[in-house]
């Protein structure tokens, strides 16, 4: 059974957004993995992931960021996430090094920026 989760998707300067809500685990990972891979198409410039209402991310939320990040990057396209401030999601950001790995913004302005957006 798929845990609870929410996908928002939409464009800003060419920019995929994708806004998570509720819970990443391994039960639905897939799923917003390819439903995501699904929408970034040839005029797609970059990724933006917003993690700020996701109420739980585990390991196979953490290795879908860095698939997305790898798959981005490898075919020349900007990747960014906006972090979530506080909570668990926060916790786990922080004690992986997301950063180290990829953009991490406080908002999603932010991360639609630093993902190649023009706006």
């Amino acid at each position: 059974m798929s845990t609870a989760y929410e996908l928002r998707l939409d464009t800003a300067g060419g920019v995929l957004v994708a806004a998570l809500g509720g819970e990443v685990d391994l039960s639905n990972v897939d799923e917003i993995e390819d439903r995501i891979a699904r929408e970034v198409g040839p005029e797609t410039t970059g990724l933006a992931i917003d993690l700020r209402e996701l109420t739980y991310l585990d390991s196979s939320g953490v290795r879908l960021l860095l698939n997305l990040n790898d798959r981005l990057r490898g075919v020349r396209r900007g990747f960014a996430v906006a972090r979530a401030r506080d909570g668990v999601v926060a916790r786990v950001v922080e004690l992986v090094h997301l950063g180290d790995e990829m953009t991490l913004t406080d908002d999603i302005e932010g991360a639609v920026e630093a993902a190649g957006g023009s706006g």
